[in-house]
């Protein structure tokens, strides 16, 4: 039984800390979860910052061509723009732009070590004006290479982060087009 005014043992690994001590340390934790909790509301707020021009965020940044059907019709009109029209119906500069994106992918997948090679696409790009990749909706031609497309998903959702077309557009814009790789164009 304990005496009044007795010392209570200290937890595991306090021994030795002075008197008060023990509040010290869980204060610093507690600041430390707080600088956490505060990071984490405030990447909750980027994500839900960042909207679409259809004002839907809640879709993946990639996903096979089929999945997610009414957001991605929604999407589409919404970004009814197409890439030719944003290059003044010019088709050269269009296809140029979008050999670009191919080519910046490959390179993506190349640092990446993620194998494109073999794949042929149907591919549906959506562009936001300041030239970032919003989505990347794709479905895989019947001749091409066999994979877990699950792996290509993730590919082109870390592919969309990093990516911008360099100057961007004067609105958001989409591109339907088809993929083969590796691409040859400009080599």
């Amino acid at each position: 039984m304990r005496k009044p005014h007795q010392e209570i043992s200290p937890l595991p690994g306090d021994a030795g800390i002075a008197p008060g001590g023990r509040f010290r340390r869980w204060k610093a934790w507690m600041a430390g979860m707080a600088g956490l909790m505060a990071l984490n509301l405030a990447a909750a707020q980027e994500l839900h910052s960042r909207r679409s021009p259809d004002g839907s965020s809640d879709l993946p940044r990639a996903f096979l061509i089929g999945e997610h059907e009414s957001p991605y019709e929604r999407m589409a009109k919404a970004y009814s723009p197409s890439l030719l029209g944003m290059y003044g119906q010019d088709i050269d500069r269009a296809f140029a732009s979008w050999m670009g994106i191919l080519r910046d992918m490959e390179e993506f997948a190349e640092r990446e070590q993620f194998d494109l090679k073999g794949l042929k696409l149907w591919m549906n790009v959506f562009l936001n004006a300041d030239g970032s990749l919003e989505h990347i909706v794709y479905y895989p031609k019947p001749n091409s290479r066999n994979m877990d497309f699950k792996d290509l998903t993730a590919f082109f959702d870390a592919f969309c982060v990093q990516f911008r077309v360099k100057g961007g557009f004067s609105q958001a814009c989409s591109h339907f087009g088809s993929a083969n790789f590796p691409t040859f164009y400009g080599r």
